[in-house]
């Protein structure tokens, strides 16, 4: 048996759109192509608009897998289907199950999603799977299904209240999301798994600045590295000869010690980075623990700003780091 699904261009709310593609499955591969096919897409927004929706053939019913109780606790939480449909995916002793609000009001039970591969599921072994999408980090932010009359539906995965600050509700992006990174650094910093986390309130991608920050008239970039849930400084000289690896580094601490609670339930992370030019720093004479600061004051400094609380910054002179207090 041969399947062709059409994926069509469709339009997000954020601008992307799904790449156009013909998949052509055969029976034994049919599953794990279609939820590649849906996994590479990119997914954010909300539900798919019905004019832009196509249809497909109907699906065999698949054929399950194993999956440890571990595993399957990525998945746990709400997801907004829209119009007021939410799913909610929970564990039971029988494994993962999905209950719409409307079988709730029910009384009903739902559906057991039985694990296909990785990310995607069989709801009670049905043929149309719910394929979970993961941000870079690895997190689980959503899931698409095509369901047998061919709509394509994208669930939201809802934010959970939380009672305290957690690494899991800190939004970090691949060193991939930084064009202007020069490739080297880009690929040492992949090589050591580092993403760049975000602040709550960043509306475009941050925390990689530019300057001068160990001497006078040199290209650096100063990029907050977040692995294991901890952070740190690393300090980047444009690479020369194919040098790829920081000159320096700072600041390393756990991601939650930068969070902070935003509104009644919500924690962000809150932790900044950016360029203290030259002629706002050339009057130091001294650091914050009374250090004199060699002159004269030639390059720029690194500032770090707890959202809302407090700010400093960091100035390197003849391989020694000094720390200002800033309060702009």
């Amino acid at each position: 048996m041969v399947l062709y699904i059409k994926l069509s261009k469709i339009p997000r709310s954020n601008a992307l759109e799904w790449s156009s593609r013909w998949c052509l499955i055969v029976k034994n591969d049919m599953y794990a192509a279609y939820a590649a096919a849906i996994a590479h897409t990119h997914s954010s927004g909300t539900k798919r608009p019905a004019s832009d929706q196509r249809s497909a053939r109907a699906m065999a019913i698949p054929a399950t897998m194993a999956a440890d109780t571990a595993a399957l606790k990525a998945f746990v939480g709400r997801y907004d289907r829209g119009d007021g449909f939410i799913d909610d995916v929970h564990l039971e002793s029988s494994g993962l199950m999905a209950t719409s609000s409307a079988e709730k009001a029910m009384g009903a039970q739902g559906a057991h999603l039985l694990p296909v591969s990785e990310d995607a599921f069989s709801p009670d072994g049905s043929a149309p799977l719910i394929v979970f999408e993961r941000d870079a980090a690895g997190r689980v932010t959503g899931y698409v299904q095509q369901q047998p009359d061919g709509i394509v539906v994208w669930a939201r995965r809802l934010p959970v209240a939380q009672t305290g600050p957690s690494p899991e509700s800190v939004r970090r992006l691949a060193p991939a999301s930084f064009p202007a990174l020069p490739v080297a650094i880009r690929h040492d910093l992949e090589r050591r798994r580092c993403l760049v986390p975000q602040s709550y309130d960043a509306h475009a991608p941050t925390n990689i600045v530019h300057g001068a920050f160990t001497s006078a008239r040199v290209s650096e970039w100063a990029i907050l590295c977040s692995a294991h849930d901890t952070s740190q400084i690393l300090i980047y000289r444009a690479p020369t000869n194919g040098e790829d690896v920081p000159t320096d580094s700072l600041q390393r601490a756990a991601d939650v010690e930068w969070m902070q609670q935003t509104g009644d339930t919500g924690w962000g992370f809150s932790r900044v980075l950016r360029t203290r030019p030259l002629e706002r720093i050339r009057t130091w004479r001294r650091d914050v623990d009374g250090r004199t600061i060699p002159q004269p004051v030639d390059h720029d400094a690194i500032e770090q700003l707890f959202l809302g609380k407090a700010a400093e910054a960091f100035y390197c002179a003849a391989g020694r780091w000094y720390r200002q207090v800033t309060t702009d």
